[in-house]
């Protein structure tokens, strides 16, 4: 019996042991999800902001304007075709608290927007435009400290930065920051991730 007991506490010890490795394997591919969005919010700030300092035609504009609308559905339907691929593999609390982090922020910067039109009539984006970026800030920061990546931690505390320095310019101004931020918040962390990942799968 005692045999017994010594052979199920080392199987349980190397069961655990594989379901950390297999957890911070997915920890890190998830790392092409950041990545994706990163690259979409580049683009979206910089086709934002570019027509604002170069005159270009209004046909350019106008495919701008498309772009963006579908760099959005794109990374929307990426988004959820990831998770449904994905649905079958080991789950962790870290990845499912991640998830619900997010979508709480896009809940309650929503919220945010319509409250103070219904409350003034109007939204001043001038200074909603910082207070997201102070809660993707939040995001990055939680999902850094569940995932202990300190990419993340910094990408969070960038993009406060931004945000604290991007309050007293004007709204295409402040796309410049959200465009620095994005990249050192999302794209080199997400890639940095996904190295990990693939690296990991050789």
């Amino acid at each position: 019996m005692k045999t017994k007991d010594q052979f199920n506490e080392k199987k349980s010890i190397v069961l655990i042991k594989e379901m950390i490795d297999v957890s911070s394997k997915h920890i890190k591919k998830d790392g092409l999800l950041l990545l994706v969005w990163g690259c979409i919010i580049v683009l979206s700030t910089f086709m934002n902001f570019f027509p604002e300092v170069k005159l270009i035609s209004r046909r350019l504009m106008q495919a701008f304007n498309i772009m963006e609308v579908l760099l959005g559905a794109g990374g929307i339907l990426f988004t959820i075709y990831y998770i449904y691929q994905n649905r079958k593999r080991t789950k962790t609390y870290i990845g499912i608290t991640a998830r619900y982090t997010w979508i709480g922020i896009l809940v309650v910067n929503n919220l945010i927007i319509i409250m103070i039109h219904q409350k003034t009539g109007e939204v001043d984006f001038e200074l909603n435009h910082p207070i997201q970026m102070c809660l993707i800030g939040l995001a990055l920061f939680i999902t850094g400290g569940l995932y202990r990546e300190k990419l993340l931690l910094l990408g969070g505390i960038m993009y406060w930065i931004a945000a604290y320095f991007a309050k007293d310019y004007a709204l295409h101004y402040q796309l410049i920051f959200e465009c620095s931020a994005a990249f050192l918040g999302f794209i080199i962390p997400g890639y940095y991730l996904y190295i990990q990942s693939c690296k990991r799968n050789v």
